[in-house]
């Protein structure tokens, strides 16, 4: 999976199995873990992770209801902050605020359309959309050229069957009306759909409270609503791939746009809610090289009136959380494309060799040597896993003179999704001159 390994999920499903039941919790899960839908996905990820964490430290009821049977939340616990809290848990990305929705619509119509043309023709465009910045009631605002209801004209449509019989990479075709700007390219290579569009507008908030983030803080304090005098009503946060979460206290030296941070606080201010607390994949920004370092949890906490609360056993249970595998954005990236799939093309440890006197041991990935016995992995696919430079390293060693005296296997823990084998060679005669 994008966050966790299959195996930890596995894991954390295991144990909280008991606490889950075999009825619809555990079947909701399983479906949304299982399912294609990114913000799903990594929902259903970060739900589990939270629900394992808080079960490792302290008591935990799963989807309690409330006294007065309105609403189900998340969990209940008693041990967590020392008072007894309702918890709801939810992950937030950028799709309803890149608009990545309206965009993908339009070039899904273009691309059908463009088809009807030329066979395939549309499957190797890719859309760039322009977007028009304004100043409207003294509020600065940027918007991308695109529409929820947008459909081709007839004259577009013209302009289409004009360009694409005659038209090779590169080329450009640039389609304008009041519902749509986009330049149109024609690329070399088929586009994959979901990925085969840009803009140049980031996913940026105008409004402090018009905004995905605050609506959806909204949703969390409905389902709270129930919730008896003396608890704690609760909102977990995770980044599944949004930038308000991710760069949560970015300030707009111009205020032109809002934060995370002053989102959350102006919903602080609004919702009869306690605590809200923001999970976000995040690198060691300090490092030299921000973009190869370790990836941990960053965790922010709001209050309301900045009352105090005590941290001890959530800070645990966090510790006990592994640290994530990509950060949000990536993970949705990568679980757009499917690539965390039971029947995907694994991810595969790499090697590692030492020398020893006259022994070598090296060690490479289990599930690519499967994958290449298997079948489902090319002589040339598994030689770029063991190869150095041009040199296929088991036919290295043979030439030196190495012969495989032992085979084993490694495991690389739970938090991988493949383990080592571990192949033993030593200097023998058989292949080498006497001496």
């Amino acid at each position: 999976m994008p966050i966790f390994s299959r195996r930890r999920i596995q894991d954390m499903l295991n144990d909280l199995r008991p606490l889950l039941g075999e009825g619809g919790k555990t079947k909701d899960l399983l479906a949304r873990l299982e399912g294609k839908k990114p913000e799903q996905v990594l929902g259903a990820e970060m739900e589990l992770a939270l629900l394992w964490g808080v079960k490792q430290v302290t008591d935990i009821e799963i989807e309690p209801t409330l006294p007065d049977n309105t609403r189900v939340p998340e969990a209940y616990t008693e041990g967590l902050f020392n008072v007894p809290s309702y918890i709801e848990i939810t992950t937030l990305s950028d799709a309803d605020l890149s608009g990545e929705k309206e965009m993908q619509r339009a070039a899904q119509i273009i691309t059908s359309f463009s088809n009807t043309i030329k066979k395939r023709a549309g499957n190797f465009m890719y859309y760039t959309f322009q977007e028009i910045s304004s100043w409207k009631e003294g509020r600065f605002t940027r918007q991308r050229c695109v529409t929820n209801d947008f459909d081709l004209d007839d004259a577009q449509k013209s302009q289409l069957r004009a360009w694409i019989p005659s038209c090779k990479e590169p080329d450009r075709l640039y389609l304008q009306n009041d519902k749509i700007a986009v330049t149109i390219e024609i690329k070399s290579h088929r586009q994959k759909e979901g990925f085969n569009f840009w803009c140049s507008l980031p996913p940026l908030a105008y409004d402090i409270t018009d905004n995905p983030l605050y609506k959806r803080l909204k949703d969390k304090r409905s389902q709270l609503s129930g919730v008896p005098k003396g608890c704690y009503k609760v909102i977990f946060l995770a980044d599944g791939g949004s930038q308000l979460l991710r760069k949560l206290t970015d300030k707009d030296p111009l205020n032109l746009y809002k934060s995370g941070q002053e989102i959350i606080n102006k919903f602080m201010e609004d919702a009869s809610v306690d605590l809200i607390f923001v999970f976000s994949p995040k690198r060691d920004s300090s490092s030299i090289y921000p973009a190869f370092s370790n990836l941990n949890w960053q965790v922010s906490c709001f209050s309301k009136d900045n009352k105090e609360i005590s941290l001890e056993k959530l800070n645990e249970g966090l510790a006990l959380i592994p640290t994530p595998r990509f950060e949000g954005y990536q993970a949705r990236s990568l679980q757009k494309q499917q690539s965390f799939a039971p029947s995907a093309r694994g991810w595969h440890l790499g090697n590692k060799i030492t020398t020893r006197e006259d022994k070598i041991i090296m060690k490479i990935s289990a599930r690519a040597l499967q994958e290449f016995l298997a079948g489902t992995m090319s002589k040339d696919e598994f030689n770029q896993f063991i190869s150095s430079d041009e040199n296929n390293l088991f036919q290295l060693w043979l030439m030196k003179g190495y012969i495989i005296s032992d085979i084993s296997f490694e495991s690389a823990g739970t938090d991988e999704d493949d383990d080592y084998a571990v192949f033993t060679f030593d200097k023998s005669p058989s292949v080498s001159p006497l001496e």
